[in-house]
C-alpha cells in the first residue's frame, strides 16, 4: 500500500505512528490508511470509554479548520446540495462561496487568517444530527474529521496532519480573497484584530488547482525534514 500505520504504546494508552514506503503516496492514501486504522486497530479512545467512534459527538465540538479541497468535497454532499439555492448551484465558484458564507467563520489576527467550521449555539458542528448523533455529510466530511481519533499520536504523525491542514487552509484563504475581489463580494469577519492582509503575499501551495486529495502527493506537501523522518 505504501503507507504503514504502526500501533504504539504511550504509557497506558495505544496510539499510532506513520511510515511511508513510496514517493507517490497521496493525501487520500493517507486518509484511507487512517480510516482503516480507526476501524481495525486496537487504538485507545481518550474522550470516552467506548471502543467504537460511532454515535460519539465529542470531537464534533473541536475546532475544525477547513481546506480548499474540503469545500469542494462538501459541495458534492447531497445534504448540502438540498439547501443550496438554485442560483448558487449554477457556477462552481458561487457554490463554494455560498458554502463558506453559510457554514464557516473567518478570523483575522494581523496577517494570519483562519477559516473554520461554524458552530451551533451549543458549540457543535452544524453538520451533526443531534438526534441520531451522526454526521449528515459523513462521506464528504472535512480532512480533520476524517483523520482524527482521540488516541495518542507519535510526533511525526501529528506534524503530518498539521502540515496538510495548514497548507490546505492557506489555499482556501487565497481562493476566498481572490474570488471576493474578482466578484466584488464582501468577506465576513467573525473576529478581526489588527487587520494586515495583503493578497500579494499569498504563496503557491500544493493544493493549487487541486479538487481532490487523490491529486496531492504527501512528498510535495510535507517539509523535507519531516518527509525524511517518515520515508522508509
Amino acid at each position: 500500500m505504501g503507507i504503514k500505520i504502526q500501533t504504539l504504546k504511550f504509557e497506558n494508552n495505544m496510539g499510532y505512528g506513520i511510515r511511508i514506503t513510496r514517493d507517490d503516496i497521496t493525501v487520500q492514501d493517507y486518509l484511507d490508511a487512517i480510516n482503516h486504522a480507526i476501524l481495525n486497530l486496537d487504538l485507545s479512545r481518550l474522550f470516552t470509554h467506548e471502543k467504537d467512534c460511532f454515535g460519539c459527538p465529542l470531537c464534533c465540538k473541536d475546532r475544525i479548520p477547513l481546506t480548499m479541497v474540503d469545500i469542494q468535497r462538501l459541495a458534492k454532499s447531497p445534504w448540502i446540495m438540498d439547501i443550496i439555492p438554485e442560483k448558487a448551484k449554477k457556477h462552481r465558484e458561487d457554490k463554494l462561496y455560498y458554502i463558506l458564507r453559510r457554514f464557516s467563520n473567518v478570523s483575522v489576527m494581523g496577517s494570519l487568517v483562519d477559516i473554520t467550521m461554524d458552530t451551533s449555539r451549543e458549540g457543535i458542528c452544524p453538520f451533526l444530527d443531534n438526534v441520531k448523533m451522526i454526521c449528515n455529510v459523513y462521506d464528504h466530511r472535512p480532512f480533520v474529521c476524517q483523520s482524527f481519533i482521540c488516541c495518542p499520536l507519535e510526533e511525526e504523525a501529528m506534524e503530518i496532519r498539521k502540515a496538510i491542514v495548514n497548507e490546505g487552509e492557506d489555499e482556501l484563504v487565497k481562493w476566498l480573497y481572490n474570488h471576493a475581489q474578482k466578484e466584488g463580494l464582501s468577506i465576513w469577519y467573525n473576529e478581526a484584530n489588527s487587520y494586515q492582509i495583503n493578497p500579494d503575499d499569498f504563496q503557491e501551495t500544493a493544493f493549487e488547482s487541486k479538487k481532490d486529495y487523490s491529486e496531492i502527493r504527501l512528498k510535495d506537501l510535507l517539509p523535507q525534514k519531516l518527509w525524511n523522518k517518515i520515508r522508509t
